[in-house]
């Protein structure tokens, strides 16, 4: 049953609204309404950057005659400037020129201009020769057409209304004062100013001492229910001290030229601890139901009928049983991906569910952007196990946060961590961009403190996200966290680590420069870091207390690693077999490194010779509890130390007994290097 209500409603998605562009989610709508005879014929609608069609939609052929109004869609539209062009067969080219798209929703039927609001059709082109004339008049009046049955007249284009005969209606229309003699119509698009809120419209004062934070959830809420972009006073400083509630975002936000001071010196984190912006709007999809999943599954079965963020669980297998730290701590078996409106499963399916305990799936709506600001953060000084809030959260796909800063400005001799100033929950296409971030102090504590914090999320791209202050500061906790992503980028950033905890699915680290804290990994997929350069001992870690586990490929190309150990290692991994994660371990599958260079710095002195692959259980016995799958393959060419030592396979011979090397072009020893400890 499940089945065929998806079918129908893809069936009926596609019967009333035809379009379409396909691709990963990206840009925003242009919405329109078209207005034209015989809906027998389909309309078409294309948006063109000079003689270059970009994008199509077309409103399907359907039953009926005479005049009929119909909607389109175009999604997914990059900004720019773009030629909306309408064709239909008997009716004339019509031209909207330079469309303006940005990074909101562009709807013609909300503009003043009739011409744009309703795009009306000129008909009666007959003869298509672009225009309406005594050609077509003469056509539609010959004896072969006029008063003849439909089948035995060539020229259907006469047939104006639809109405499958050749009638004085029709001529009425050709010749009427609304068509005839007209040509190919062409329409200069004018942007209108949009309405918007301020935070100065809801009393926000903007001294930096009032508290104004009443005045900015107001704002938002106002906002949200008119549909209206917001933005905050250029010049103001907002001071946001207690508060017991939260500023619900769900439309475009500008914090450019304005300042922010979260001031948490006085608060602890079991009283007015919360979220200072949600970032929300998208909804849950009732009734949606799915029994069963297959690894590697490539379409659900059915068709939802729009694009979807799918997260399922199975309660009844647990997972991921934390070792050394929260021991034994574990979470259901469990899967976050991507749907189209067709079913088809545009992210990877790493498990083999053969039940589904939970299953929801939340709507992925049309882009969201928040820009600019400047966050000026007091911690807190409150020493104690719990998390901080007091941030960003963003629940909402689609979602680009850019242009924005956050600096500690007052920090004491110690504090409670925090989950992330921004944190990504349940989401998909998530963009960070242009970020500028501080780095929490650990002050010395064991639990994590995190500027950005991104979970259950799918295809979360960070862009030029540079940490301010010093990436290779040991009192700095690592600035990123991540669980249960997938295909995820960072591109173009600075940051003193990279951490998946509970694991990512294909991660790309480009142009790029990871700190002391190092790449720390478990998970799925493809793992690729290319053109950048990394701090820390060991060029990867596979996390010990997850199981040191990659089940997929590394691929290393173009890299600088510096690394201040006597014994470093490309890819270091523990995991004795003595403690049961929940899954099979695995080292990398295959490893495939083209280009790295290994330099020293306040290393030992002394040879510190690199190992390309660390299986680390010194002192401890090899258990069985839980498998440990080694690496199957290393193909490596152009490594060099800076200081012409060499580089060797691995610690101990007996360590890969079934590993295949290829060496090529590199200054590798083929054989193994005893720890000198």
């Amino acid at each position: 049953m499940k089945k065929i209500i998806g079918l129908l409603i893809a069936v009926a998605t596609v019967l009333s609204l035809a379009l379409v562009v396909s691709g990963a989610a990206s840009g925003v709508s242009i919405l329109g309404s078209v207005t034209s005879y015989n809906p027998g014929n389909p309309v078409t609608i294309e948006l063109k950057e000079g003689d270059l069609v970009k994008y199509t939609a077309t409103i399907p052929a359907e039953e009926g005659d005479n005049l009929v109004t119909q909607q389109f869609e175009i999604k997914n539209v990059a900004a720019g400037t773009y030629d909306l062009v309408v064709t239909k067969a008997g009716h004339l080219k019509y031209t909207i020129e330079d469309v303006v798209v940005g990074r909101t929703k562009v709807d013609l039927r909300e503009h003043s201009n009739e011409e744009i609001s309703d795009i009306r059709l000129i008909s009666g082109d007959i003869n298509n020769d672009g225009s309406v004339d005594v050609k077509d008049v003469i056509i539609l009046t010959s004896d072969t057409v006029y008063g003849k049955g439909y089948e035995e007249v060539l020229t259907k284009s006469a047939d104006v209304n639809g109405d499958k005969c050749f009638e004085i209606k029709d001529l009425i229309i050709v010749t009427s004062d609304l068509n005839y003699n007209k040509g190919k119509k062409t329409v200069v698009y004018e942007q209108e100013e949009v309405p918007c809120v301020r935070y100065s419209d809801f009393g926000a004062v903007g001294d930096g001492v009032t508290n104004d934070f009443d005045a900015i959830i107001a704002a938002h809420a106002y906002a949200n229910a008119n549909g209206l972009p917001v933005f905050a006073d250029e010049g103001a400083t907002y001071y946001i001290g207690k508060t017991e509630n939260c500023a619900v975002i769900r439309t475009d936000t500008t914090w450019t030229g304005a300042t922010f001071i979260i001031d948490d010196k006085n608060l602890n984190p079991w009283q007015n601890n919360n979220i200072l912006f949600l970032v929300d709007g998208d909804e849950y999809v009732d009734d949606f139901e799915i029994t069963s999943l297959r690894k590697g599954q490539k379409h659900l079965g059915f068709a939802p009928g729009q694009d979807l963020l799918v997260t399922v669980e199975n309660d009844n297998i647990r997972q991921y049983f934390r070792r050394y730290v929260n021991y034994d701590a574990s979470t259901p078996m469990s899967d976050t991906f991507i749907v189209d409106a067709e079913g088809n499963i545009l992210s990877d399916i790493i498990w083999n569910f053969d039940e589904i305990t939970s299953c929801k799936a939340k709507e992925i709506n049309d882009p969201l952007v928040i820009e600019g600001g400047t966050f000026l953060h007091k911690v807190n000084r409150y020493d104690s196990q719990g998390y901080f809030y007091r941030n960003i959260k963003i629940v909402r796909s689609n979602t680009t946060v850019q242009n924005l800063t956050m600096k500690i400005t007052s920090e004491g001799s110690k504090g409670s961590p925090y989950s992330g100033f921004i944190t990504v929950i349940e989401t998909a296409y998530v963009n960070l961009k242009n970020l500028k971030l501080d780095a929490y102090n650990s002050f010395g504590g064991t639990m994590g403190t995190y500027g950005m914090q991104i979970n259950y999320s799918a295809n979360t791209t960070l862009d030029n996200v540079i940490q301010t202050n010093d990436i290779l500061d040991e009192s700095r906790w690592g600035i990123m966290n991540t669980n249960f992503c997938k295909d995820f980028v960072v591109k173009n950033c600075r940051l003193n680590r990279y951490d998946s905890h509970m694991g990512v699915t294909n991660c790309t680290i480009e142009n790029s420069t990871i700190g002391r804290n190092g790449v720390n990994l478990i998970g799925h997929g493809d793992f690729i870091l290319k053109d950048s350069t990394v701090y820390n001992d060991c060029l990867f870690i596979l996390r010990a207390d997850y199981g040191a586990t990659w089940d997929g490929d590394i691929y290393v190309e173009n890299v600088d690693w510096y690394h201040s150990s006597s014994c470093p290692s490309i890819i270091y991994a523990r995991n004795d077999s003595q403690h049961d994660f929940g899954y099979t371990c695995y080292q990398p599958h295959n490893v495939y490194i083209d280009g790295l260079n290994i330099y020293e710095y306040n290393a030992p002195a002394g040879n510190n010779y690199p190992r390309i692959l660390c299986y680390y259980v010194r002192g401890e016995t090899i258990g069985t509890l839980s498998p440990y799958v080694l690496c199957e393959r290393v193909v490596a060419k152009g490594v060099y130390t800076e200081s012409g030592i060499p580089t060797y396979l691995s610690f101990n011979k007996g360590d890969y007994p079934n590993t295949k090397w290829e060496i090529s072009d590199s200054n590798i020893v083929k054989g193994y290097l005893p720890r000198a400890d």
